[in-house]
Parts: structure tokens; C-alpha cells; sequence
């Protein structure tokens, strides 16, 4: 509910939050690339529009799909979501599916981001070749600290940004945000 949406979505901003993170895209499988349908691309562009009315400009839209859909169906949303300017557009497709994300990320001028699936250097690698701009790894899948800490250094190298997505809990929060902290490139923390 596009309307829903945008009423909750000034509630966090008003608590001072400065980006609001939604998925319309729904309902969800457990494998991705399906071809939305006229009636979903509307339902996501309506939430999208009434989030951005009711925020303005004082916070940031990101864009998550869970990677639910095909190349074309991606390509087909990013170009409703564009005039909203989202911060992101968060796994257009599967995340194992890096070509598939790398024609998306050419084919719109929103950042693609991904990285809370992926779990190796070379799995990020891959994604910053292929386009992908923002990062966000999850520090307790992407081999702590550390290992998160290499990750963001080669995002630098491709003048992407990190954004680590946070899910397993208090103390991988704490250690996400202190690896966010040290990055020169770090963009938001994203929790739920």
C-alpha cells in the first residue's frame, strides 16, 4: 500500500532517519528472475512516487527487489523508479546472476548495489566489474571484520561505495558499524 508506505516512511524520518528502504515488488520465491507484471511495475513506481512525496528531500529511497526478477522485468522498473531518484536499486536480479545485474546497472542511472549474499573478495570483485556501485556486505557472512575490512578497501578502487547490511544480530552491528566508521567510502549503515 503505496499510501501506507509514505505515511510510515515520514514517521522514521521524523524519528531521524535519513533513508527509508522498501520492496513492493512482492510476493517473493525462493528463486529469483521472474517477470513482473504490468500490475506489480505500477504498484512499486505508486509506492515509490508517494514515499518520495511525502519525504522530499530530506531522506534518501533505497530500493530493495531480493533479487526477484529477470534482466528485461529489472531494466523495465529501474526505468518507472528513475524520476524519484532512489539512493539505490538493491539486487535487481539474483546475486549469482552477476551478467545479469551488470546490463541492468548499464541500462539505468540509479547505483545497483548488492553484497548481503555474497561472502568471498571474489564474489565482490565480480560485482564491482560488472557495475555494481554500492556494496553491502553482511560482516557476519562476508568473513568479519577483516575480511569486510579488504572488502571495502577494492570497493575504493572502483570509487564504489559501502553500505553493509546488518542481520545477525547486536554484535556483528557493532562490528559493521566500526568497520563503516574506518572507511573513507562508507555510505549508510543499513539495519532493520
Amino acid at each position: 500500500d503505496g499510501d501506507a508506505a509514505a505515511e510510515r516512511a515520514l514517521e522514521y524520518v521524523v524519528q531521524g532517519f535519513t533513508a527509508v528502504k522498501q520492496d513492493p515488488t512482492g510476493p517473493y520465491s525462493f528463486q529469483g528472475g521472474r517477470e513482473l507484471s504490468l500490475e506489480e511495475l505500477s504498484r512499486s513506481e505508486y509506492c515509490v512516487k508517494r514515499i518520495r512525496e511525502a519525504v522530499g528531500d530530506r531522506a534518501d529511497i533505497l530500493f530493495g527487489t531480493h533479487g526477484q526478477m529477470t534482466t528485461s522485468s529489472a531494466i523495465r522498473l529501474a526505468r518507472r523508479l528513475e524520476p524519484y531518484d532512489p539512493l539505490w536499486f538493491e539486487e535487481p536480479c539474483p546475486p549469482d546472476q552477476i551478467e545479469a545485474i551488470a546490463r541492468v546497472a548499464s541500462a539505468t542511472s540509479i547505483p545497483v548495489a548488492t553484497g548481503e549474499r555474497l561472502t568471498t573478495r571474489v564474489e565482490f570483485h565480480q560485482a564491482l566489474k560488472a557495475g555494481v556501485s554500492i556494496l553491502q556486505p553482511d560482516i557476519g557472512r562476508s568473513g568479519g571484520i577483516w575480511e569486510t575490512k579488504k572488502i571495502a578497501c577494492m570497493a575504493e578502487l572502483f570509487n564504489a561505495q559501502l553500505a553493509p547490511h546488518i542481520y545477525c544480530g547486536p554484535i556483528a552491528h557493532a562490528a559493521a558499524a566500526h568497520v563503516a566508521f574506518s572507511c573513507p567510502n562508507f555510505l549508510i549503515l543499513e539495519t532493520i
